[in-house]
């Protein structure tokens, strides 16, 4: 019993870290996420909200993962679903507007930090993943690549795709997209080993 609360524990951090870390992302001005990317230009080129937009690419992860490997979907995929807007609207309200320059640049550090930990605290506590890692792990599987590996590849395509729709990336976009699927490898090994 003590096991499973902490792993729900565990895995409600992660998500309420990665919304606090997508809200500084936002606060420093500097990009988001490849797959934050996506979503912005989903939005624009269909004329919905970001909301709306990350709901019907979400669905379509779970989707595609349910058809080829639905053992990767579990109840962390829709704690992720629920938490993470509370913990970007927590980062909203404790995070104040940057901007300072130099500050900026220093915090991209920790925006990938931030993603590496908590992407890793919700792979590791192993009661489903969110939405987006359910699809990466289904395909990592499929072509036997690590997670940094096919990290890079579907967030490169979702930053592709974002981008044809006309959504908005920076240096922060290109810094999570290079190192933040080995952070959180790394993360994980360490997690792992303790």
């Amino acid at each position: 019993m003590v096991s499973l609360v902490k792993k729900y524990l565990l895995f409600v951090v992660g998500v309420l870290m990665l919304g606090i870390g997508i809200s500084l992302s936002l606060k420093v001005g500097l990009g988001g996420d490849p797959l934050g990317v996506l979503y912005d230009g989903f939005s624009k080129f269909f004329s919905v909200s970001p909301s709306v937009s990350s709901i019907i690419i979400s669905t379509v992860f779970v989707l595609v993962t349910f058809f080829i490997d639905k053992k990767e979907i579990g109840i962390g995929t829709l704690i992720s679903v629920l938490f993470l807007s509370v913990g970007i609207s927590l980062g909203n309200v404790i995070i104040p507007e940057i901007m300072n320059g130099y500050i900026r640049y220093f915090l991209i550090v920790l925006i990938l930090l931030i993603y590496s930990f908590s992407i890793a605290f919700m792979i590791k506590a192993n009661i489903g993943k969110s939405a987006y890692d359910s699809f990466i792990f289904t395909f990592r599987m499929k072509f036997k690549k690590t997670y940094a590996q096919m990290k890079f590849i579907i967030d490169a395509v979702c930053l592709f795709l974002g981008i044809l729709f006309g959504g908005t990336f920076n240096i922060c976009t290109l810094v999570l997209l290079v190192f933040c699927g080995k952070g959180t490898e790394l993360v994980l090994e360490f997690l792992n080993k303790n």
